[in-house]
């Protein structure tokens, strides 16, 4: 089959763990006559003769940090690297080569991908989330990387020739301050072919999966299990990492009786493992704007596992929550106020809710959120219909 139109998939994030991408390249593979590049950590879980995948390297060595650190402070970010060795690799590995379009995921690959950009290349930005305020709660973020961010989002954002992000507010934001306009694109997966399952007589299992870090604040998941009636226990599916907030968690978490770690799985499997569940546990305190205005992808998972949700009231989850009837939204960030309403709920509440998730899993699934992105892609280079 001939190839009409060469896609390059830029991104620094390990590519087995980051589902949205995956996503992404599986939208693309749906097109006609595209052969596909990806450039990204780790390793390509997906497998497909017009794929070709190269693995950037990220070697957080003490000299490529000290250059980092300097080439911020100095404001000089022709020196930074931020994929550590991952945008020097990809541009030394694929300089020279044609593509007809480059999707590059978060701000960070632009430099990337406008040095890899041949006169008619197509520049496609996912921004995922609003990198200049990404973690504005950290004075270092603040001091060094905010003003990067924002440097990169005025360089390259009116240059692109399409943009797509998670979530309403962060388009409105980033048009707002860099005149860039943002498709919305949820952080979906994949439909799956499930049914709510019952909640036991005297047991309501809670289900959280992520990661663990210090602006999640996680110790309030467990400060809510003890304000909780013991019907309730809390499973947590972690993904691993080295942080010594991901460490001092797990090592709470396992000396309360009724948390249970759960082993993590693929992106593409969570929905299916997570269904025995009962209540999906969305507790992200609002310390800066991302997290205020999350729509992640753990919520519409909770919805394709056919799960009631239980979360705190950043503005588009509790929308959603509360357009579809999925849950119960708390009317305060903290503790007491999401406890109550748990508290107060029977079975056939948690029941009515899981039913409202099977009713609105085909239209919250990726396969929606899909459409979106090869819309974008046929205007851009005429790539179309099914392989």
């Amino acid at each position: 089959m001939p190839t009409d139109h060469h896609i390059l998939v830029l991104s620094y994030t390990p590519l087995e763990r980051d589902g949205r991408v995956q996503r992404q390249i599986r939208f693309l593979l749906e097109l006609k006559n595209v052969a596909i590049t990806v450039a990204a950590h780790g390793h390509c879980p997906i497998e497909d003769r017009r794929l070709r995948f190269l693995p950037l390297p990220r070697k957080r060595t003490l000299p490529r940090k000290l250059l980092a650190g300097i080439a911020l402070t100095l404001r000089q970010y022709r020196w930074y690297d931020p994929g550590f060795g991952s945008q020097a690799h990809a541009c030394r590995r694929l300089r020279g080569q044609k593509f007809d379009l480059i999707i590059a995921n978060d701000v960070e690959t632009l430099p990337a991908a406008f040095k890899l950009k041949s006169q008619s290349a197509k520049i496609i930005l996912d921004a995922h989330e609003y990198e200049p305020r990404h973690y504005e709660d950290q004075l270092q973020f603040r001091l060094l990387v905010q003003p990067w961010a924002i440097h990169l989002c005025r360089r390259y954002l009116r240059e692109l020739d399409g943009m797509m992000t998670v979530g309403e507010e962060i388009a409105r934001t980033y048009e707002r301050h860099f005149g860039a306009a943002a498709s919305v694109v949820l952080n979906a997966p994949f439909y799956q072919q499930l049914h709510p399952t019952p909640t036991g007589r005297d047991r309501i299992d809670l289900i959280y999966h992520g990661v663990i870090t210090k602006s999640r604040n996680p110790a309030v998941m467990l400060r809510l299990l003890d304000a909780l009636d013991p019907r309730f226990h809390l499973n947590l599916m972690l993904i691993a990492t080295d942080s010594r907030h991901h460490r001092q968690f797990v090592a709470a978490a396992v000396r309360h009786p009724r948390a249970h770690l759960v082993q993590p799985v693929p992106p593409g499997e969570i929905a299916n493992t997570i269904n025995s569940f009962d209540i999906g546990l969305s507790m992200l305190p609002p310390v800066n704007f991302n997290h205020m205005n999350a729509m992640p992808n753990k919520v519409l998972e909770f919805v394709q596992g056919r799960l009631a949700l239980a979360v705190w009231p950043s503005p588009e989850i509790a929308a959603l929550v509360q357009r579809h009837g999925l849950g119960i939204v708390s009317e305060h960030f903290n503790v007491e106020s999401l406890a109550g309403q748990l508290n107060r709920l029977d079975n056939a509440a948690i029941a009515a809710f899981k039913s409202a998730s099977h009713r609105v899993a085909k239209a919250l699934s990726a396969e929606t959120a899909g459409n979106e992105v090869r819309r974008m892609v046929r205007v851009l280079i005429g790539a179309d219909g099914n392989s």
